[in-house]
């Protein structure tokens, strides 16, 4: 019996669960394999009863939004004609961004890090921690050794070590969960200010290698955060210019 589906690489699905994907051809999925992680969702090795013919209900694999992959099954799917063309357009730039050809040590690398990564493990489940907010991207709890009371951590659940590596995608949702967490404290805790502190390297102390905001109240009376309070002096107009327009021409590329 011929499938009466046809998904072709290239082609824009959506799974009945109304996940966004991106089929893929036999080389990109190769690509992708060894750095994007399978999903895990509901459904995903659904068949129907009415069919007798297994071979009718083909798998096809889907690159899907949230940087995911997954062997999906034709009757999982169904064409989306009416796809916004941004949603389109963001799907085929994060599937090239993952097809781009990567030293194999660069995945070994990775997923060792996620291996031995505390916020990793927190994300998992493997290890507690006292949970504030959480979303499809994004998971935010409370630091167990605080600057002030309500210090919170907004994490990434995809592991990305710093601003360097960690998607839009991901970083978008993060500062959009910010926001969120910000107004609640303000509701709860009343503070003067809230700090947003995001560490990159080890040359400004970021101890765990998993991207993280740090989002620190500060109550009337708490003493100054360095971080905020450096001395303002004058500096030298000429280096400020040469470096600025450095930094502009290394943009523009």
């Amino acid at each position: 019996m011929a499938n009466q589906r046809s998904h072709s690489p290239g082609d824009v699905v959506k799974t009945f669960s109304n996940q966004w994907g991106i089929v893929l051809s036999r080389e990109q999925f190769a690509k992708i394999t060894p750095n994007v992680r399978e999903g895990r969702r509901p459904g995903r090795h659904f068949a129907p009863g009415c069919c007798h013919n297994p071979d009718y209900i083909i798998q096809i694999p889907v690159f899907f939004e949230d940087g995911t992959y997954d062997i999906m099954k034709a009757m999982n799917l169904k064409n989306s004609g009416d796809i916004p063309p941004e949603k389109k357009a963001g799907l085929e730039e994060l599937l090239e961004r993952h097809t781009e050809n990567r030293k194999p040590e660069t995945a070994v690398l990775r997923r060792h890090a996620m291996t031995d990564c505390i916020f990793c493990k927190i994300v998992q489940g493997e290890l507690p921690c006292f949970k504030v907010y959480e979303d499809d991207r994004v998971l935010a709890f409370e630091d167990i050794n605080p600057i002030s009371r309500g210090h919170t951590l907004i994490i990434p659940k995809r592991h990305s070590k710093d601003l360097y590596e960690i998607p839009e995608e991901d970083l978008t949702a993060l500062q959009l969960a910010s926001k969120k967490i910000i107004k609640a404290m303000s509701a709860v805790l009343k503070p003067t200010g809230v700090a947003c502190v995001q560490l990159n390297g080890k040359g400004v102390n970021q101890v765990v290698l998993h991207y993280h905001l740090h989002l620190i109240p500060r109550m009337p009376g708490s003493p100054d955060l360095p971080v905020s309070a450096w001395e303002i002096k004058p500096g030298d107009m000429d280096r400020i210019r040469e470096t600025g327009e450095k930094i502009a021409a290394a943009l523009a590329g």
